[in-house]
C-alpha cells in the first residue's frame, strides 16, 4: 500500500516537471486543410499571439496556456490555421524531465 502511494507521488512530480513548448513556421504555399483563425480568437490565447509575432522561435510557457491553445487547435479542426492572409503551422511539443 505505502509503495503504492509513492508510485502515484512519483508520477505526479513526474507530470509536474515536464516543459510545454508552442512555436509557428509560416507556410510559404497554400496548404490543402486549415482553420481559418481571427484576430479576435487570437488575443484570448496570449501564448499563440507570441507565437504568431515570433515565427521560427520555439518557447515554453505554463501548462494551463499550453492546454488552453490545445484544445482551440483541437476544437478548429487543424494545427495549420490562416490568419488574415497567412498560414502558419502550429506546433504544440512537451518534454518530460
Amino acid at each position: 500500500m505505502i509503495s503504492a502511494g509513492f508510485f502515484a507521488l512519483g508520477a505526479y512530480n513526474h507530470m509536474n516537471s515536464a516543459e510545454y513548448w508552442i512555436e509557428t513556421e509560416k507556410l510559404e504555399t497554400i496548404p490543402e486543410e486549415f482553420a481559418i483563425v481571427t484576430e479576435n480568437e487570437i488575443e484570448k490565447y496570449p501564448a499563440l499571439r507570441r507565437a504568431l509575432k515570433t515565427t521560427g522561435e520555439s518557447f515554453t510557457v505554463d501548462s494551463a496556456e499550453w492546454k488552453q491553445v490545445e484544445e482551440f487547435l483541437r476544437l478548429k479542426g487543424s494545427n495549420v490555421i490562416k490568419v488574415d492572409n497567412d498560414y502558419y503551422q502550429v506546433r504544440l511539443s512537451m518534454s518530460v524531465a
